[in-house]
């Protein structure tokens, strides 16, 4: 069988742009939780009185 039919190129390049599209979706999921800590971080320094109003200084 001939590795360069077109099927079996098409199947690599699907399983080659569904691991991209993985990897861009996990990707997206920690700068998610990335964010929602740097949100749970600012909460705890306004809580403890360091509150600025221009909180990206830092």
């Amino acid at each position: 069988m001939d590795d360069t039919n077109p099927q079996s190129s098409y199947r690599v390049t699907a399983d080659e742009l569904r691991q991209f599209i993985e990897r861009f979706e996990r990707l997206e999921a920690e700068k998610k939780d990335i964010a929602d800590q740097q949100k749970e971080v600012m909460a705890e320094a306004k809580a403890r009185g360091y509150f600025y109003p221009q909180k990206n200084v830092i």
